[in-house]
């Protein structure tokens, strides 16, 4: 018999058995062929035509079938794919065409592209939220943050095939939030990335990697032809030409494309980066500029050996990238141009007097360091768009930019030589004004008649020191941010014109003190952050506003009799004594009722600083504590019943926590030093996933049973476990009571055969020892700051756990312990299958060598009935008891309970020597009150 086409045929069975088919019931049997037909006809016009999709590509045929021998490698396991090369050489095209091809054969499949820019815009969560969407067919996720998307991806799609393309990945953080690792997914399942970076992929563990090379010359050739000509061949007066656009091109296909499509609408992109060859491309551009249709020109990474004596004034778009010269030419007269884009250019001055360019709506001059002013703007009365971004030798704005009266965006990031905007703006249209890092502007312009329409107004890292009155004629405003404005003293005594802000930014304004009482009456307001400000005593009211969503006051302390002192660094990075400082002070909380997010981290809060009526605050999500002086934290905590965060590192003072709410996800507090207990912390806890974090907190190791204390505590006196407990302490060794422990970071396991039939085991813990090295770095994945990441593994399980803890702790070099429980209900979501004979768990440090895994351990966990004496009524009771007992007596009975409940074991001992043992063991501790008698009688029987 031949084994080999048996187990294909295995195969092919269960694959068919798992295809979903049609059910007659009482139908009538001719409507039901025709819903039949429909079906297929449905998923037969979803697989396409390989002809069509390769009609007007050119050189991607053998692309397509080095890829799809790629795909086809173990059929039944998951592959992750790279391919890489240089921008525009064709790795989007190819994963389409593998997307289009391939896309029918998975259950689902998503194609994530732009990831570069969109993770740059909108954040990685909108990624995971594609992403979700498409391969569950959701209509959108409830992930909150990245880490809520990484987990539903590893949970949710591991029984899927999918097919997914990652396009355009830069960063390993996309990567590792997007497609972390291999069993995240189902059997079959085909990850595509492209990237330009081939050292990103190999990182990351793609198993293979494809590299594009360029076109040759002839299928260059043939490229450009089909953009320019809609040929396969250039036309004859163009021959010579097109020959020397493919030798600039390089053959990169994008370059190819975008030329021949200029050309074809009768505009040329000319992008060279290499020097050689400067006669040939001198006469190119002569060719370029005799072209008196020529609508569209894109230049970049090119030095043109012979300056320029003019531009065509056809022209509707120029794109000119580096431009050399000190101005356009003074011939120059453009009057259909609609975007100008000069960007990097060399350019002191763009002209002089007036242009008459009535369709000019875009101006992009950003980071030409040598532009000393702008033009006058009177003969541009339809410009929407000015971008001066980086040009840091701007020193001169001309009147007509300020009044202009169709500007809707205005850029001035980083001009760091500009010292003035002239006295008035009355920009009418503009919505976004943007003067971020302008590092010598001291005054805003007095603001005249109407700007309704501005919404954003960006003045962080600017030397201003103070608003003019008029501010309050911005109606419409809705973003203003000063963060960093260090010279800013005050704002005009009320700001209650600004009826439609949300959101104020002070962060780092270390001068201000009181100027949150200028918003005073600013009702819609949804965001505040005063973080790092001389702010001490925020009035009352804007603990009232309710329609606040996020506050925060990080950092926000002061010397005493810091008012009459001026210090040129922010407040929050002092290093002084906590008694010398001038703690914030925080009335009534009640009023918030829409926060969902509150910062009051390093505001140097004492005991009772934190108002008791906190708990009412029922909308509370995220609760961020760290680096005070408080002792203890109100009780009222608890009823905060949406919060799934509170983060209290570094408050060294702090003793004990409170019963925490009941949908609490992570408790942080690292570094606190003087925390001597968890009880009771997770009684009220219905969360399925609770991590509490303790690195650093030293006066723990006094309790060593600390981890255990809250899983036993999660056990017993919870009415639901938590089926997913995380836990790290300090401890140098595996608790005593687990049964199976082993030195190093992984343990292989071998369990009784009997203990597969237990049916009161009620989950798992597994542990480990570890520790950090001093001066050992983290790195930053998965959160904006660096960190230590350990996770652990079940060997043939796609799923696994993991831990992560900023950069600065662990340093003092003492040993911490991770406790991680499952539920049984867990371990089989998980495919963590611990009723096999035989498994093996790892542990592994995600963020290289400084974090070292010492010892490791596993424990089943279950509950039994316990009989104890009682003295007063001298009577036997019985309780329920968990075999997390850390004694060298109790783990000696628990495994004693094990050979009486497997009476066979217990008879064929063969030494009686074993039997007298046990005997002796019962007899001479029969006094102790423990579950001793229980044994006995299982014994008798």
């Amino acid at each position: 018999m031949n084994i080999e086409k048996v187990q294909q045929w295995r195969d092919a069975l269960k694959k068919v058995a798992n295809v979903s088919g049609w059910e007659l019931k009482d139908r009538n049997e001719s409507e039901f062929i025709v819903d039949i037909v429909k079906d297929i006809l449905e998923m037969s016009s979803k697989i396409p035509a390989k002809s069509e999709i390769f009609k007007d590509l050119v050189g991607m045929d053998s692309c397509w079938n080095t890829l799809r021998f790629f795909m086809d490698k173990e059929p039944y396991g998951v592959r992750m794919i790279g391919i890489c090369g240089m921008g525009g050489i064709g790795k989007t095209t190819l994963a389409r065409v593998v997307y289009d091809l391939s896309s029918h054969e998975f259950e689902a499949s998503s194609f994530l592209a732009n990831v570069r820019e969109i993770s740059e815009k909108g954040g990685l969560i909108c990624l995971q939220k594609q992403l979700l969407s498409e391969l569950l067919k959701l209509p959108d996720s409830s992930t909150r943050n990245v880490y809520d998307g990484l987990k539903m991806i590893g949970s949710r799609l591991r029984y899927r095939k999918v097919l997914l393309i990652i396009d355009d990945a830069f960063d390993l953080k996309q990567l590792e939030s997007l497609a972390g690792k291999h069993e995240w997914f189902g059997p079959g399942s085909r990850i595509i990335i492209t990237s330009r970076d081939e050292h990103l992929l190999m990182t990351h563990g793609v198993d293979e990697v494809h590299k594009l090379k360029v076109l040759h010359d002839d299928e260059a050739l043939q490229l450009f032809c089909k953009q320019a000509f809609k040929t396969n061949q250039p036309w004859k007066e163009y021959e010579q030409l097109s020959k020397y656009v493919v030798k600039y091109s390089g053959g990169l296909p994008l370059a190819l494309k975008i030329l021949g499509s200029f050309l074809y609408v009768e505009g040329i992109q000319l992008d060279y980066s290499s020097r050689d060859n400067d006669a040939h491309l001198s006469a190119s551009a002569k060719a370029f500029f005799n072209m008196t249709n020529l609508r569209m020109l894109t230049i970049g990474n090119v030095q043109l050996p012979e300056a320029l004596e003019f531009l065509p004034n056809e022209l509707r778009y120029l794109e000119w990238h580096g431009y050399p010269s000190k101005s356009l030419p003074s011939n120059f007269q453009p009057e259909k141009i609609f975007e100008l884009n000069m960007c990097y250019s060399r350019m002191e001055r763009i002209w002089s007097g007036i242009k008459p360019l009535s369709k000019l709506k875009i101006m992009r001059l950003c980071h030409s360091k040598d532009l000393i002013g702008t033009p006058d703007l009177t003969g541009l009365p339809n410009l929407e768009e000015m971008d001066l971004r980086g040009c840091t030798g701007l020193c001169d704005i001309h009147p007509s930019l300020m009044l202009h009266k169709n500007l809707i965006s205005l850029n001035l990031k980083d001009c760091t030589n500009l010292t003035t905007l002239r006295n008035k703006i009355a920009t009418i249209r503009l919505r976004k004004l943007v003067l971020s890092g302008c590092s010598k502007l001291k005054k805003f312009p007095e603001i005249v008649g109407s700007m309704e329409c501005l919404v954003e107004l960006f003045l962080d890292g600017t030397a201003i020191e103070e608003l003019p009155s008029s501010i309050q004629l911005l109606t419409g405003l809705i973003l203003l941010n000063f963060e960093n404005c260090t010279n800013l003293v005050g704002l005009p005594s009320s700001m209650d014109g600004l009826t439609s802000l949300r959101t104020l930014n002070l962060f780092g304004c270390f001068k201000s003190k009181n100027v949150l009482e200028s918003f005073d009456r600013v009702e819609s307001l949804e965001g505040l952050h005063s973080s790092g400000t001389a702010l001490r005593n925020p009035v009352s009211s804007i603990f009232s506003v309710q329609n606040y969503q996020a506050l925060s006051f990080l950092g926000s302390k002061l010397p005493q009799s810091s008012s009459s002192l001026y210090f040129p660094f922010p407040i929050n990075s002092m290093k002084m004594r906590s008694s010398h400082t001038v703690a914030l002070r925080l009335t009534s909380l009640s009023g918030l009722c829409s926060l969902t997010k509150l910062d009051i981290s390093d505001c140097n809060l004492g005991e009772g600083a934190i108002p008791s009526d906190i708990g009412s605050i029922c909308s509370l999500k995220e609760l961020y504590l760290s680096k005070n002086r408080f002792t203890s934290l109100p009780a009222s905590i608890n009823r905060l019943s949406k919060l799934w965060i509170i983060e209290l590192e570094e408050c060294k003072r702090l003793q004990s926590l409170p019963q925490l709410p009941s949908n609490i996800e992570q408790v942080r507090v690292n570094g606190c030093a003087s925390l001597g207990t968890l009880s009771h912390a997770l009684k009220l806890c219905k969360s399925i996933y609770t991590v509490i974090s303790c690195m650093d907190c030293t006066k723990l190791l006094n309790n060593n049973g600390s981890a255990l204390s809250v899983l036993k505590e999660n056990l017993e006196e919870v009415s639901k476990p938590i089926p997913h407990l995380s836990i790290v302490v300090p401890r140098s060794e595996i608790p005593m009571c687990f049964r199976y422990q082993n030195e190093g970071s992984s343990l292989a396991v071998t369990t009784p055969l009997f203990w597969h039939t237990r049916i009161d085991v009620m989950g798992y813990a597994i542990c480990c020892v570890f520790n950090v090295h001093k001066h050992s770095s983290g790195i930053k994945s998965l959160r904006s700051y660096p960190t230590h990441q350990l996770s652990c593994h079940k060997k043939d399980s796609y799923i696994s756990s993991y831990i992560d803890f900023r950069e600065k702790f662990g340093q003092a070099g003492s040993d911490h312990i991770w406790l991680l429980y499952l539920s049984r209900e867990e371990g089989y979501l998980r495919t963590w299958n611990f009723e096999s004979q035989d498994f093996v768990l790892s542990f592994q440090s995600d963020s290289g060598p400084g974090l070292e895994v010492k010892r490791c351990g596993f424990h089943p966990v279950y509950k039994r009935e316990v009989a104890k004496f009682d003295h007063a009524t001298n009577l036997w009771t019985r309780s329920i008891d968990y075999n997390l007992n850390a004694s060298v007596w109790s783990r000696f009975i628990d495994h004693l309970r094990e050979l009486c409940q497997n009476g066979a074991q217990l008879n064929n001992m063969q030494e009686s020597s074993t039997k007298h043992v046990i005997r002796f063991f019962i007899i001479s501790k029969g006094k102790v009150e423990t579950e001793t008698s229980g044994v006995c009688e299982e014994l008798s029987k």
